[in-house]
């Protein structure tokens, strides 16, 4: 994980936030600071009346630190095409008297 602060000004919504990265990282919208180089938290020329949607557009911006395990994807796949109790066919992939387990002699 990454830890980082975000403090809210006095005047918000009507003022971006000011988010900072604490963990060490390179990429290319961080700065040396940890600063952030995203236009929505930055103070906008024209305020809007509304105010700064923070919660909405800084989902749109998280990065997402934790990758799944390589077997989920598929294991969730299988797990939505294939019903509760139903079994898959053993020779759906090749056919009926086709055998691909590696074991014939050639």
């Amino acid at each position: 994980y990454f830890k980082a602060r975000l403090k809210f000004p006095i005047d918000y919504p009507y003022s971006p936030p000011a988010f900072r990265f604490l963990t060490k990282m390179w990429h290319p919208n961080i700065y040396e600071t940890g600063d952030v180089c995203i236009s929505i938290l930055h103070p906008p020329v024209d305020a809007e009346r509304d105010g700064v949607k923070v919660p909405t557009t800084l989902a749109e911006y998280c990065v997402k630190t934790k990758a799944p395990a390589p077997d989920e994807g598929s294991d969730l796949f299988y797990d939505d095409y294939y019903e509760d109790g139903e079994v898959e066919e053993a020779g759906s992939c090749f056919g009926e008297d086709e055998d691909d387990s590696g074991t014939e002699e050639s």
